[in-house]
C-alpha cells in the first residue's frame, strides 16, 4: 500500500514548496507503477490514471507541482538564448538539406538524387518504426534526457507525412515522445551525407571535409536542446552510415 496525499494546498516560497497537509487528507491507495521514471521526471501524465483532484486524471501541471513536492527533480535548466537559438537553426538544418536535394534533382535532373530522396524516406521510417518497437523496453538509455526544447515548436515535414501520422496513432504519443534512442535528426543528416558522398565521387572531398564537422555541430544541438544523450546520437549516425551503404549497394 502506498500513502499518497488528496487535496492538499502547497505553500511555496522563493526555494521549495511546502505542503499543507492535514491528518484527513492522507489516504490508503495502491501504487501506481504505469508510467516509467522517465515520463514521470518529464512530466508526462497526460494517459495516466493516477487519480486528480476531483477523481479526474492527473494533468501536466498538476503532475509537475507533485513532482516538485516529492522528489525536487524539476529544476529549471536556463539556456544561454544565443546558443539556444543557434542550436534550434543547426537542428533544423537537417530540413534545409532534404529540401536542397529535392532541388538539385529538379535542376540537375540526375535520377541519384532521387534515389537519395527515397531512400532517406524510407529509412526515416524505419526509424520511426524502431522507435515505436523501442517503446515496449523501459531502459534508461533509450529515454531522452529531459523534455526536447523543440519538439512541437518546429514542423518537422519528414516526420508528418501520412504514413507516420497512422502509425503514431496506433501508440501513445506521450510514450513515444518519451523515446530518445535513435536520433532520427542525426539517421537524416548521416544518410544524406553518406549517399552524397557514395553516388557523387567528384564531391568526395568536400564532403569528406564537411560531412563530420556537420555531424558533430547537429549533435551538439541536439543535446543542448535537451533532445538527446551522447549515446543516441552515436547510435542515430552509425543506424545513417548503416542504412547507407546498404541502400546504396542495392541501388548499385
Amino acid at each position: 500500500m502506498l500513502y499518497y496525499v488528496s487535496d492538499m494546498n502547497l505553500v511555496s516560497s522563493d526555494k521549495f514548496y511546502i505542503p499543507n497537509i492535514s491528518p484527513a487528507n492522507i489516504t490508503k491507495s495502491p501504487a501506481n507503477i504505469t508510467k516509467s521514471p522517465a515520463q514521470y521526471k518529464q512530466g508526462v501524465l497526460q494517459d495516466s490514471k493516477m487519480p486528480g483532484r476531483g477523481g479526474g486524471e492527473a494533468s501536466l501541471v498538476g503532475s509537475k507541482n507533485a513532482m516538485n513536492v516529492t522528489d525536487g527533480r524539476n529544476t529549471v535548466i536556463h539556456k544561454n538564448e544565443t546558443l539556444y537559438i543557434v542550436a534550434q537553426y543547426i537542428s533544423n538544418s537537417v530540413n534545409i538539406m532534404y529540401i536542397s536535394i529535392f532541388i538539385s534533382l529538379i535542376v540537375l535532373r540526375d535520377k541519384k538524387w532521387f534515389y537519395i530522396l527515397l531512400i532517406v524516406f524510407v529509412v526515416n521510417m524505419l526509424g520511426t518504426l524502431l522507435k515505436v518497437f523501442m517503446i515496449r523496453f523501459d531502459y534508461g538509455f533509450l529515454h531522452r534526457p529531459g523534455t526536447c526544447i523543440d519538439e512541437d515548436m518546429t514542423y518537422d515535414f519528414l516526420e508528418s507525412n501520412f504514413i507516420l501520422d497512422e502509425i503514431k496513432k496506433k501508440v501513445n504519443r506521450s510514450e513515444y515522445n518519451v523515446m530518445g534512442f535513435p536520433s532520427m535528426h542525426m539517421i537524416r543528416a548521416t544518410t544524406i551525407l553518406a549517399l552524397t558522398y557514395l553516388f557523387f565521387p567528384k564531391y568526395k572531398k568536400i564532403t569528406g571535409i564537411f560531412a563530420p564537422i556537420y555531424l558533430v555541430f547537429l549533435a551538439w544541438s541536439r543535446i543542448y536542446l535537451n533532445c538527446h544523450t551522447i549515446l543516441q546520437v552515436i547510435g542515430g549516425i552509425i543506424l545513417g552510415v548503416v542504412a547507407s551503404k546498404i541502400s546504396f549497394n542495392i541501388c548499385k
